[in-house]
C-alpha cells in the first residue's frame, strides 16, 4: 500500500516530461542526457517509462548514464565519483539538458552532479521534480555566478501534505 499524496517515479517522470515539453524547458532541439540511478526500480523506470515519454514527445535522449544504488551514507563519496563521470560523458556527448531518475534521492544526485559540473565548466539545463528538494539545491548547490541554479527547472509533483477542508 502507498500513501495517497505520493506518486510513483514512473508517474512522476512521466508527468516531468510532459510539463517540461508542453512549457517548452525539453524541446525536441533538445539533446537529453538521463542519469539513472542504478537501483532496480530506478532502471525499470527508465525503461518502462522514460525512454517510451520521451519517444512520444518527441525528445531525443543523447545518453543515459547509471549510476550506483545510493541505500545509505557510505554511498556518498561513490555517488559523488559517478556524477563526476556522469558530468564528463554527457558534456562530451553534447547534452544540453539534463534528467534524474531516482525514487528518492533525486536530490542528491542533483548536488553532486552540479558540484561536479561547476568545477568541470559545465552548465546545462535540468528538469527536475519536486523529489530534487529545491529548498537543499538553493542551498547547496555551487554560487559561481548561480549559473548551476539558474539552469534549474522543475515541477512540484508530489502535492502537499496539508489537509484541505
Amino acid at each position: 500500500m502507498r500513501a495517497s499524496d505520493t506518486m510513483t517515479i514512473d508517474d512522476r517522470i512521466r508527468v516531468q516530461f510532459e510539463r517540461s515539453t508542453v512549457a517548452q524547458q525539453l524541446t525536441p532541439a533538445d539533446r537529453i542526457g538521463v542519469v539513472v540511478e542504478g537501483c532496480s526500480y530506478n532502471t525499470r523506470s527508465y525503461t518502462r517509462t522514460v525512454a517510451p515519454t520521451a519517444k512520444r514527445l518527441g525528445l531525443t535522449i543523447t545518453d543515459r548514464v547509471d549510476a550506483r544504488c545510493f541505500q545509505g551514507f557510505n554511498d556518498f563519496g561513490g555517488l559523488a565519483w559517478d556524477m563526476g563521470n556522469a558530468v564528463l560523458r554527457l558534456s562530451s556527448r553534447g547534452a544540453n539538458k539534463v534528467v534524474f531518475v531516482s525514487g528518492s534521492f533525486e536530490g542528491n544526485l542533483m548536488l553532486l552532479f552540479g558540484t561536479a559540473a561547476e568545477s568541470q565548466g559545465y552548465r546545462p539545463g535540468y528538469a527536475l521534480t519536486s523529489a530534487a528538494a529545491s529548498a537543499l539545491q538553493e542551498t547547496s548547490t555551487p554560487r559561481v555566478d548561480g549559473l548551476q541554479l539558474l539552469r534549474l527547472h522543475g515541477y512540484a509533483v508530489q502535492p502537499s501534505s496539508r489537509l484541505r477542508r
